[in-house]
């Protein structure tokens, strides 16, 4: 299993429990952004966790995942690779590019940790109209 980090404006399937985000952005809006970790697994397969939140304690997902991110640069001297997909790429193809992308630069870097931004391209290549969905 290899770990990814992920920042998504993406719309998620369940807004309290999500298992994957879909092509539309959140309902609250473009700029409402969650923030979470996967094991993606050698054959594709992912299973996210979305960081916790709760605003009225001042509880931020973003918090979590950046404090984790320093812990582990500072503790293993290991840089952060931030990746942002193109068009044409759904949720779960952008946490198998990330965790590809990782599995080669850990050998060069001896080790190295991945965040994923993973904006809401719908991932379908239907000639004309992708595109179109993809640039709002």
């Amino acid at each position: 299993m290899t770990t990814v980090f992920f920042i998504t404006n993406r719309r998620p399937d369940d807004p309290r429990r999500p298992t994957t985000f879909n092509g539309e952005f959140a309902q609250e809006g473009a700029s409402f952004i969650r923030f979470g970790s996967a094991e993606v697994s050698p054959g594709g397969n992912a299973t996210i966790a979305v960081a916790p939140e709760d605003l009225d304690a001042g509880l931020l997902g973003s918090q979590t995942v950046f404090d984790h991110l320093r812990e582990t640069m500072a503790r293993d001297g290991c840089d952060t690779v931030g990746l942002v997909h193109g068009f044409n790429t759904d949720f779960e193809e952008s946490l198998r590019d990330g965790a590809d992308l990782k599995r080669k630069l850990e050998p060069l870097l001896g080790g190295v940790n991945m965040i994923v931004f993973s904006w809401p391209s719908d991932g379908r290549s239907i000639p004309g109209m992708s595109y179109m969905s993809d640039r709002d």
